[in-house]
């Protein structure tokens, strides 16, 4: 049993069989100590990181299924890491090796006159080295790993909802743009397609088509 610490974190990968929990311990200790456990669902094995200093949980397993992205859970006066901020985890034994930070909505949310670093609030892997990424801001975003930088991206509005069918190959977007809601249906199989020609499987309105229109290249990300 833990006790004095985060509730736990947990994130299944359907693609790559593998899910992960992690925690914060933040009790009797000087500073936070996060760990992870990764779990192959087929056998039912597990792989449990040793702790390390820091303030962070799992957002994904990737594709691999071996590397995890972690967020920040810490607060903006703790030192440590904070909800703009991911990193990358990849776990040889119970040994971590682990990424730099990279802020991916930088400066991107504006809200009383200031503007700050926008928090992912979920990760998808989907295709190849692709990972969607939607702040909660209602910026969706699908981004190249290798490079950390972005393909194309949309913009929400602040009602909105985004979710995969189990093989990644099929995305449905609900965005309130009116006074009802509208539900987007989109084919993912071949993603890097939509740099060209973004499509979507079927029949819409014309805000439906505004929506798709925003699926577009952007340089927008200062990526750390």
């Amino acid at each position: 049993m833990i006790h004095h610490s985060r509730l736990p974190f947990f994130e299944i990968n359907p693609l790559a069989a593998r899910c992960v929990a992690g925690y914060t311990w933040t009790f009797s200790t000087p500073k936070p100590l996060s760990r992870i456990s990764l779990v192959d669902l087929p056998s039912g094995k597990a792989i449990n990181s040793e702790p390390v200093e820091c303030n962070m949980c799992p957002l994904a397993v990737l594709n691999d299924g071996k590397t995890v992205l972690m967020q920040g859970t810490g607060g903006d006066r703790d030192g440590f890491e904070t909800g703009d901020q991911l990193q990358l985890w990849n776990l040889t034994g119970s040994k971590v090796t682990r990424s730099g930070i990279w802020v991916p909505f930088k400066d991107d949310k504006k809200a009383f006159g200031k503007t700050s670093n926008a928090h992912p609030i979920k990760a998808i892997p989907i295709d190849g080295d692709l990972l969607l990424l939607l702040g909660d801001n209602g910026h969706l975003a699908c981004f190249d790993l290798p490079r950390l930088a972005p393909v194309w991206h949309a913009r929400l509005s602040r009602n909105f909802a985004v979710t995969l069918t189990t093989d990644r190959k099929q995305m449905f977007v609900l965005d309130e743009l009116g006074k009802r809601p509208d539900l987007s249906f989109f084919e993912t199989v071949a993603l890097p397609k939509l740099l060209q020609a973004p499509t979507k499987s079927s029949a819409g309105n014309a805000q439906n088509a505004l929506l798709v229109s925003k699926f577009t290249m952007r340089g927008w990300v200062d990526s750390q």
